[in-house]
């Protein structure tokens, strides 16, 4: 059953979900399950995009966490070369998230006078009926920019470890493993 949405949420083409920020941000939270699988490559990027987690590792955190979050672990600046990570749901899952939560926990960051940025999520888990999806990191920035071109860096809140296969992200994305 489809969560519900909140006001100002819109769809970023088939695979994401746009959630602007209570306050005008110049940046965006990505916030999904992640890996690199082979054959990812690099991309130039065409924004700073920082990381919430070495490379090769993975990332144990809640919506919560992600919203409250540091990114120090490592920063690519515009034009550097990024690996094309592969991302997949994760909002309603492991801690049960939804995009209501989600936007009460930004409204409550604007409250308490700290930066909150927009957040981006990745639509649809469905892994047994087959409408999962899986979006890669230079897709999901490319759709960010063209949406808003005020935004100048994604914040990315996922595992940047590698996966054997697109099945064993799907596996992470439905059972959060």
């Amino acid at each position: 059953m489809p969560m519900e949405q909140v006001a100002g949420q819109v769809p970023l083409g088939e695979k994401l979900w746009f959630i602007p920020s209570p306050a005008k941000s110049d940046k965006c939270l990505i916030i999904a399950h992640g890996g690199k699988l082979h054959g990812d490559g690099t991309f130039k990027t065409e924004m700073t995009i920082k990381f919430a987690t070495k490379e090769n590792t993975s990332l144990k955190t809640s919506s919560v966490d992600a919203l409250h979050g540091s990114f120090k672990s490592e920063e690519i600046g515009e034009g550097g070369t990024c690996i094309n990570y592969s991302l997949a749901k994760f909002i309603g899952h492991p801690e049960k998230m939804d995009y209501v939560g989600l936007l009460k926990l930004m409204k409550g960051k604007i409250t308490s006078g700290t930066d909150c940025p927009n957040v981006v999520t990745i639509r649809n888990r469905s892994f047994i009926s087959g409408n999962s999806k899986v979006v890669h990191l230079k897709e999901v920035q490319d759709l960010v920019k063209a949406h808003d071109s005020s935004i100048k860096t994604l914040l990315v809140n996922a595992c940047r470890g590698e996966s054997d296969s697109v099945l064993g992200l799907m596996k992470a994305t439905v059972f959060g493993v």
